[in-house]
């Protein structure tokens, strides 16, 4: 084991730590733990938290050392944000994609952008060294090879090699994770850097995303998957995306409540604003209509997060939505049909936890599950 490596892992997840602390967490001998130190600290990767302590010195990362750049592709825009090694946001930017991009010339462009900000910042403003970079990618990924899948909204990235291209620019360690999975290794850092051993992750925005965690792990760092729910829900429902009828993401996601919510509005020959805060905003004020298509998306996401769980035996579940109204009708629905549906001998240890999607959660998380990752590997 690289011992200068594993004090640098356990400060990033620790914060500080004296010397006595990381032997003991570490379960090394303290003489090579005071050598190890002393070697980082000349190297000026690691500082004293007060230099005019003797005895019991707490030491700590030198943030500026190992920053991080995290980004999330979406089909219409690429956001991107950096971050220092205590996890803390130094900035961040977004910039818009042409929609009609794709194949090499999108991934060509998404590279540009990334060495802009890189220059801008990494080496002009905030620290001398690029120690990770992470991309939380719009499609279906191989974990394995960093390389793209299919992803339904964008032509032609099928077989796009992301990760090989990020590592041969950036010379930096490079994690490519799918949206899903950064935005749940958000969460589960901001809830105070904790090991979370077995955990149902699912994200509701344009399309859904789920994340199992299991033992620590994310499942797709061991199987491709697309981690895209698209789960049959009705037998003659409208056309997805993934060229399937009836998927869950025709009834529960933002664009199909918002493409159902626009097809109520032409049938009943409705003209006005059709923004899926409308649709939200109407359900609010008691509209039949929008409360029915909010009570029937979270039901049926409720009941495909049933049978997840009863599959997996795992009884702690995190949905993240922007679907999200004052009234909380969908998040509502979702916990109905969950506790309704779920394996009677799951059903007491429900440890259920909704709320809105975080603006930068991809990013930060893409950034810090790379970082994570640089210090690990």
């Amino acid at each position: 084991m690289d011992v200068k490596k594993a004090i640098l892992h356990y400060l990033y997840l620790n914060g500080s730590a004296i010397r006595q602390e990381i032997m003991k967490g570490l379960r090394m001998r303290l003489n090579n733990i005071v050598a190890a130190c002393d070697s980082l600290l000349d190297e000026g990767r690691i500082r004293k938290e007060d230099r005019r302590k003797i005895r019991s010195v707490r030491l700590e990362l030198v943030p500026e050392k190992f920053l991080s750049i995290g980004a999330e592709h979406l089909p219409d825009r690429f956001v991107m944000t950096l971050m220092n090694g205590t996890g803390r946001e130094l900035e961040r930017r977004q910039c818009l994609l042409p929609e009609s991009l794709g194949g090499r010339e999108r991934l060509d462009l998404i590279v540009e952008k990334l060495s802009a900000f890189r220059r801008e910042l990494v080496n002009e403003k905030k620290g001398d060294s690029l120690a990770a970079l992470g991309l939380a990618d719009v499609g279906i990924l191989d974990p394995a090879t960093g390389k793209s899948i299919y992803a339904a909204h964008v032509k032609d990235w099928a077989g796009q090699e992301i990760r090989e291209t990020l590592r041969e620019k950036f010379s930096c360690h490079v994690e490519v994770l799918s949206r899903s999975d950064a935005g749940c290794y958000m969460d589960i850092f901001r809830g105070g850097k904790r090991k979370v051993d077995n955990l149902i992750y699912m994200i509701v925005k344009g399309g859904i995303g789920a994340s199992l965690v299991l033992h620590g792990n994310f499942l797709r760092e061991y199987l491709p998957s697309s981690g895209e729910m698209h789960i049959r829900v009705r037998e003659e429902g409208p056309l997805c995306s993934c060229g399937k009828r009836g998927c869950l993401e025709t009834i529960s996601s933002a664009d199909g409540l918002l493409l159902r919510f626009r097809e109520e509005k032409r049938r009943k020959k409705e003209t006005g604003r059709v923004a899926l805060q409308d649709l939200l905003r109407l359900a609010e004020e008691g509209d039949p209509c929008c409360v029915r298509l909010l009570e029937e998306g979270g039901t049926a996401l409720g009941r495909a997060a049933a049978d997840l769980a009863g599959f997996t035996g795992i009884s702690r579940i995190v949905l993240r939505s922007e679907v999200s109204d004052d009234r909380d009708i969908y998040m509502e629905s979702f916990r109905r049909a969950l506790g309704e549906n779920v394996l009677p001998s799951l059903a007491s240890a429900l440890d259920i936890s909704c709320g809105p999607i975080g603006k930068s959660d991809a990013p930060a998380g893409a950034a810090l599950y790379s970082l994570n990752k640089y210090f690990t590997e």
